[in-house]
């Protein structure tokens, strides 16, 4: 059922006594084989952006001692105070061979950029703040970790289940033009990459267990809903080794996709 270049790899996070998701992230995760990659990625952003960077994060995999070499990419977050300067865009487009020359494998290095202001106080954040407080890790500046509220499993974390109606629409219109290989890849990955995630958000009321982690999500996901057990199991084969069969990837976006928008639209609403 399962692709076997899937590792079971992945778990969910801890619930502390008061009912809050325990952040697993660690500073002595961050060795080798990433501390070169990690220790490029800051000198890069001191010599850029001393004046107005105010932190960086690190989240994904690797801080939480899951990431593979050759496998996992490195998930940086910048945050600047008071804004983000306008050439970000450009720096990151520049950096971004230099410091993927550095990662173990030569995975990639993604980054996300945003002012404090927005993170703090926007109500837009909010699944951005959830992600903050469970998943990431400071690694230059002032943490601001503490001052964000703690997570419980359930509505705070309906991250992709909100929007993944939209996110399959989006791409079924995209795959009435689109044909270049590469492409339909990428915007394969993507949306069931969210279709996996979306899976255990559906769960999260009524089990209280909560994890990105896509096998695990997928597993969870699985036991609690049996009948679709094998639809989920190609979307998580198709995340991870992506389909250019445009035909297939519309008939699945047409099918098992839209039960699990339908039941997200009904929890969010």
């Amino acid at each position: 059922m399962l692709d076997p270049c899937i590792e079971p790899i992945g778990t969910f996070l801890d619930v502390h006594e008061d009912g809050h998701l325990v952040n697993p992230c660690h500073a002595d995760h961050l060795g080798a084989p990433w501390d070169a990659a990690i220790d490029a990625l800051l000198r890069a952003c001191e010599a850029q952006f001393k004046e107005t960077l105010h932190s960086v994060y690190l989240r994904g995999s690797v801080p939480r001692n899951l990431g593979r070499p050759g496998a996992s990419d490195l998930d940086v977050v910048l945050l600047f105070e008071p804004t983000v300067p306008e050439s970000t865009t450009q720096w990151v487009e520049d950096v971004h061979t230099e410091l993927a020359s550095h990662m173990p494998g030569q995975t990639d290095v993604e980054f996300l950029a945003l002012d404090v202001t927005s993170l703090l106080d926007t109500p837009w954040a909010q699944p951005l703040r959830a992600l903050f407080k469970t998943h990431a890790f400071c690694i230059y500046g002032d943490d601001i970790l503490a001052q964000l509220p703690s997570v419980s499993p359930g509505s705070d974390l309906y991250i992709h289940a909100p929007h993944i109606a939209a996110d399959i629409s989006d791409v079924l219109k995209i795959l009435k033009s689109e044909k270049d290989p590469e492409e339909i890849k990428g915007y394969c990955t993507w949306v069931m990459t969210r279709l996996v995630r979306s899976g255990l958000e559906l769960l999260l009321v009524e089990t209280g267990q909560y994890s990105r982690d896509l096998y695990t999500c997928y597993t969870h996901f699985a036991e609690h809903r049996p009948k679709h057990a094998r639809d989920m199991a190609q979307a998580l084969n198709w995340a991870v080794s992506p389909t250019t069969d445009r035909r297939a990837l519309k008939r699945f976006l047409s099918g098992f996709a839209q039960t699990v928008a339908g039941e997200a639209s009904r929890l969010c609403r």
